[in-house]
């Protein structure tokens, strides 16, 4: 293999990962409204998700180095099309809550192994070679692919008969089945595909025994004052404040529309530009030279403040049209922040940590997944959306603290070298 090579099998299998979540996208949380479930239900939902992927982030990234990342893609992909099987299926509370578990172990085995492996096969070939472009691609594709699944589910809400949610292959129901399918061909595109150095150990009983170390040392990293904990530490406010999002887009614009089938649609069409935007904020920030003026830790900080002016504009809008623009801003400018967030990332850790540190970064956005699900829920039921997103904007301001914060040590560092270069 080339380095091209490494990269186009990276973006594709980003790209089939990602589908069924294009297909979950537009009606996830519309499902749960349309079903009967309030705010605080819905909540619980997003709470057995994210614990079920805190409490096995830092585990199954110590698998995935142990172990290996192919086979733990695999039964990710699996879990995935399981998941999307018993919400199609289910339509009680129970239901929802079991596929959330589902998914979350489903996030935590496919959190990081991907990237991880294709970090660690381009520096195989030179460990100089840069990284962004590649990450920035995968963006792309992930992008791309959810808005291919968006795209499908807004042109299935045209079929004759499936416009209502009363029949067992309703405009809500049919994309979680094709979710489903897909998952599965997904499973077979990472067999087929991904090619992997045997890792040391061989059975699951010994990677088992080999996790503890490994979350061990990521819990050691974690912390080390520096910049990865201060990157967990921004990890958490921005998985609060974007699952926020998630969370509350739908109800918000279900009240703008006047029926199911509009709404499917509309939330087809705001997936979509969602998964557009995030792609062209990803190619934008894929040309951005590395080693150039422009430092990540900068980036970060303007971002998101940005972002969070976005989340206001969100909140207070009453009209589609004004709330789908801000909605879509949203996620271009967190496309373009990204992979800048995974320079950082990278450059913080050794290659026999990626996987768990990459899980530890997934994480901690699931710990503010938590706080969304247990807190920002309950206040949006009592006090209204808006107060909720408002919280989620500052949230965001808080984040972009902690990125100047990150930009700072590395003014320090640089300084310390030039002043040893000067001793020396």
């Amino acid at each position: 293999m080339t380095q091209r090579s490494v990269a186009r099998i990276f973006w594709f299998l980003t790209f089939t990962l990602w589908l069924p979540i294009g297909f979950l996208l537009p009606v996830l949380v519309l499902t749960l409204v349309e079903r009967g479930l309030d705010l605080s239900e819905i909540g619980v939902v997003f709470t057995a998700y994210g614990l079920t992927t805190v409490l096995l982030e830092l585990p199954t990234g110590g698998i995935a180095d142990s172990f290996g990342r192919r086979p733990v893609l695999i039964v990710a992909a699996i879990l995935q099309a399981a998941m999307a099987f018993t919400w199609f299926a289910g339509g009680t509370f129970g239901a929802f809550v079991v596929g959330a578990v589902v998914g979350g172990v489903s996030r935590a085995l496919s959190s990081g192994p991907l990237e991880a492996w294709y970090v660690d096969t381009i520096h195989a070939f030179d460990s100089e070679a840069p990284i962004r472009s590649g990450l920035a691609g995968a963006e792309v594709a992930g992008a791309l692919s959810l808005a291919l699944g968006s795209l499908s589910v807004t042109l299935i809400t045209f079929i004759p008969g499936i416009a209502s949610d009363e029949t067992a292959l309703s405009a809500i129901r049919l994309p979680m089945l094709l979710a489903t399918g897909f998952a599965v061909i997904g499973a077979i595109a990472i067999a087929v595909l991904m090619n992997e150095q045997a890792p040391a150990v061989h059975s699951v009983r010994a990677a088992l025994a080999d996790v503890p170390v490994v979350v061990r040392r990521a819990f050691d990293i974690a912390r080390r004052p520096g910049t990865i904990q201060l990157l967990l530490a921004a990890g958490v406010l921005l998985g609060l404040a974007f699952s926020a999002v998630e969370l509350f887009y739908q109800p918000m614009f279900r009240d703008m529309v006047d029926s199911t089938a509009s709404a499917t649609r509309l939330f087809g069409v705001l997936a979509l530009g969602l998964s557009l935007a995030s792609a062209v904020g990803s190619a934008v920030a894929s040309r951005v030279p590395e080693g150039g003026r422009i430092h990540p830790g900068q980036v970060g900080a303007v971002s998101f403040v940005f972002v969070a002016a976005g989340v206001v504009g969100l909140s207070l809008s009453t009209t589609v049209l004004v709330g789908a623009a801000y909605f879509i801003g949203i996620y271009a400018i967190a496309g373009f922040a990204h992979p800048f967030s995974q320079q950082i990332l990278h450059a913080g850790v050794s290659a026999s940590e990626r996987a768990t540190m990459l899980s530890g970064w997934s994480l901690s956005f699931q710990v503010g997944v938590l706080i969304t699900g247990l807190g920002l829920a309950q206040i949006a039921e009592r006090s209204g959306i808006p107060s909720a997103l408002w919280l989620a904007a500052g949230a965001l301001v808080s984040a972009s603290l902690l990125y100047l914060a990150i930009d700072r040590l590395r003014v320090r560092d640089e300084h310390q070298k030039v002043s040893s270069s000067s001793a020396s």
